[in-house]
């Protein structure tokens, strides 16, 4: 039963019946780097308070342009803040690193980033739950582990144990201070988008999917890309078979399903921009514009670290992550361009609309 509840609620709340009051958080008040704790309802939740402590039961953290990055029993992986929905207002706490420099803020991004695909441990989670003095051998997150470790490696001591901590514990810690007026009412449109399928449940899957035929073929419990990496420079013989395994994934081609979705994002559609009135439409552009931005210098990043390692270890597997970084940074720069062009005629036509009246 124990085991039982931790798995379920390591997920964040995402509401499924059609209640009439709904609450989302607020975009605008959050922070890269900000902790997002969840406190769970139901029998089941109250049965994890129980075992853990605290009235929390989930901890992710904020990673900017909307995205954040938690472990759950899909293991390390990002999702889309605009997805949770919340009963009641107090259900989420953001609490935000006020001593950290944003250099410490971006390193713990970027080490939950190179955890993603990591496996999610129960047994590992119980153990923060529980007294002594335990040492981290595996090679597994939790949704607490994963952000104090985040944070430690950083330079920056959330809570005393890193390696074993529970949500409670980034609750109480003095390092952290609670952020207000992160919580809002969720709009009709929001609780639509929150609800409709999500691309990156399919990513999660063909992901997973990978890494377990990764794990066959090499016979290693190898968790990350960086792993993967290492043993590739070893093992070349493993090469063909894994690369096989990645174009099989369709990880190549997961960027096309949010073409078809937006073509409009991409300058492909009929109208530059859904019908929106001034206002969102002026958000909905500067929106556009740094996430486009932000995607695209960090898939380039991903494109050079590929591009050095096949240099020096030439890789049918690395060749085919350098194919396609370079493909996502072509497709998030045509975004960029579309979105400033969307820009300018926003403007030009507001100048117009002030000059004639």
């Amino acid at each position: 039963m124990i085991r039982h509840c931790i798995i379920q609620h390591s997920k964040p709340i995402r509401l499924k019946r059609m209640e009439s009051h709904r609450f989302a958080l607020n975009l605008i008040h959050l922070r890269p780097g900000d902790v997002i704790l969840l406190r769970g309802r139901g029998e089941i939740a109250d049965q994890v308070r129980t075992v853990a402590g605290g009235e929390f039961t989930h901890a992710m953290l904020y990673v900017g342009d909307g995205s954040l990055i938690h472990s759950d029993i899909d293991g390390v992986h990002a999702d889309n803040v605009q997805r949770l929905l919340f009963e009641d207002e107090t259900d989420v706490l953001v609490r935000r690193a006020i001593c950290a420099a944003h250099q410490q803020r971006e390193q713990a991004i970027t080490y939950v980033r190179r955890n993603i695909d990591v496996s999610y441990s129960v047994k590992e989670a119980l153990k923060a739950s529980k007294t002594g003095h335990w040492t981290d051998r595996s090679n597994r997150q939790f949704c607490s582990r994963l952000i104090a470790q985040a944070y430690q490696s950083a330079g920056v001591n959330l809570v005393p144990s890193p390696d074993y901590c529970t949500p409670n514990d980034l609750a109480q810690s003095t390092t952290l201070h609670s952020v207000n007026d992160c919580v809002h009412p969720a709009s009709p449109e929001h609780i639509t988008f929150a609800l409709s399928d999500n691309p990156l449940d399919l990513q999660k899957t063909q992901t997973g999917l990978f890494f377990d035929a990764v794990r066959k073929i090499t016979g290693e419990d190898i968790q990350k890309h960086e792993q993967l990496a290492d043993h590739l420079i070893g093992n070349p013989h493993h090469d063909t078979s894994i690369a096989a395994a990645f174009v099989a994934s369709g990880h190549l081609d997961l960027w096309k399903i949010d073409v078809r979705k937006n073509p409009w994002r991409y300058g492909r559609g009929p109208n530059l921009l859904p019908d929106r009135d001034q206002a969102q439409t002026l958000v909905l552009i500067n929106d556009e514009i740094k996430s486009s931005s932000s995607m695209r210098s960090r898939f380039i990043h991903q494109y050079q670290v590929y591009s050095r390692v096949h240099h020096y270890h030439p890789r049918e597997y690395f060749k085919a992550q350098m194919n396609l970084y370079l493909t996502l940074v072509a497709v998030h720069g045509a975004r960029l361009i579309t979105a400033l062009s969307a820009r300018n005629l926003f403007q030009g036509r507001r100048r117009k609309g002030s000059g004639s009246s």
